[in-house]
This record gives structure tokens, sequence and C-alpha cells, in this order.
């Protein structure tokens, strides 16, 4: 149930900043902890070496060229806090605004 609140946070919030579109679901039956979202602007790799390297935030990106598939992911597990969930959002909002 945390793992599910914090993704449910996670992508309300992704959906509130302009130019991030997200990929997971919803749904709780169709989802889990896992958070598959794109930055308008922002290659994914980019995007993850600069939350590490400006906030010390790791994500993944998740690339299957066969299939087309690019985009950032991230793992909001029992470990994670909803501050961490807040800056790992600021930082992504504040990177969406500068490409916009």
């Amino acid at each position: 149930a945390r793992d599910r609140y914090l993704a449910q946070r996670f992508r309300q919030g992704l959906r509130a900043i302009d130019g991030v579109e997200v990929y997971s679901s919803d749904n709780p039956q169709l989802s889990c902890a896992l958070v598959a979202f794109t930055v308008k602007g922002i290659p994914t790799k980019t995007l993850m070496d600069t939350l590490w390297d400006r906030h010390a935030i790791y994500i993944r990106n998740v690339t299957h060229e066969e299939i087309g598939w690019d985009v950032n992911r991230a793992s909001l597990h029992i470990m994670v806090t909803t501050k961490q969930v807040d800056n790992l959002l600021g930082a992504i909002e504040e990177m969406a605004k500068k490409k916009a």
C-alpha cells in the first residue's frame, strides 16, 4: 500500500508538470511502484544523468529500440520517503521549465 501511495503521489505530481508524459496507469490493478515517464525535449539519459549530477537522485532510463520504448523510470519502494518524491518532482519541474 505504501509503495502504491508513493507511486500515485509521483504520477499525480508529474501530470501537473507541463511537458511531462506519464506511461504508468493509475489503476491499482495495472500499476506498481515503478513509474515510467518522459520530459519533452530532454533525452532520457540526459535527464537521468542530470538528476544524479545536480541532485544526487537516481532513476533509470529504459530503452528498448526494437519496440520503440525510451522512458525514464522511477522506483518508489518502501525506502523512499514522501520528501524524496517531492524533491524528485521539484527537480523534474525545474528541468522541464528550462526546456519550455
